[in-house]
């Protein structure tokens, strides 16, 4: 029948196709942050998909046990999801787009320790957040301490600093730039 009919056909297509010397397949390159953001949203939505199962298996646990005879609680009632606000999910999201790649395991590592058994869902998003700003403070911590090793501070800080004029020392004092000078410090800048 049908696998008769079709079975020589699908085996000379699939023959060409494995054959071909010459495939072209696109392959869209992706950018890594973008990689590094997708990775840390879908272990936040996990976390949350989690949370969510656990928190009604113990409130249907509940509603069991203290049930007597009333066969109510077999009735499986859905339960309401947590929907996040969307405010929330694109601050997070901004957030961990700045994320190293490098760093992805040490962020989702961190955010794993921030929850106990007894989180609220509604906290989880909070936690997140909360792994990366710290992360973020780190990394300019980092680039601070690598800039201060690397003498780069001390030069930004010279060329910052203003040069002024070289002026009278008397025409200071009397305009009020300098007081509480003797004149002999005058004789000395002069």
């Amino acid at each position: 029948g049908i696998n008769a009919e079709y079975g020589g056909s699908l085996r000379l297509i699939l023959s060409t196709l494995i054959n071909r010397k010459n495939v072209y397949m696109y392959i869209p390159e992706v950018d890594g942050q973008a990689l590094v953001q997708d990775r840390i949203i879908s272990e936040l939505d996990v976390t949350i998909k989690f949370f969510e199962r656990k928190t009604f298996e113990i409130f249907k646990e509940k509603a069991r046990r203290n049930s007597k005879v009333d066969y109510t609680w077999l009735i499986s009632v859905p339960y309401r999801q947590y929907k996040m606000p969307p405010l929330e999910r694109m601050e997070i999201e901004t957030l961990a787009y700045q994320i190293k790649p490098e760093h992805v395991g040490q962020c989702i590592k961190q955010f794993k320790t921030l929850i106990t058994s007894t989180t609220k869902v509604a906290d989880i998003p909070s936690f997140m957040k909360q792994t990366l700003v710290k992360l973020l403070g780190d990394y300019e911590i980092e680039q601070y301490k690598a800039e201060i090793s690397r003498g780069s501070i001390l030069k930004r800080m010279r060329s910052e600093q203003k040069v002024y004029p070289s002026r009278d020392a008397l025409e200071l004092k009397d305009s009020g730039v300098i007081s509480n000078c003797s004149t002999e410090n005058f004789n000395i800048l002069a």
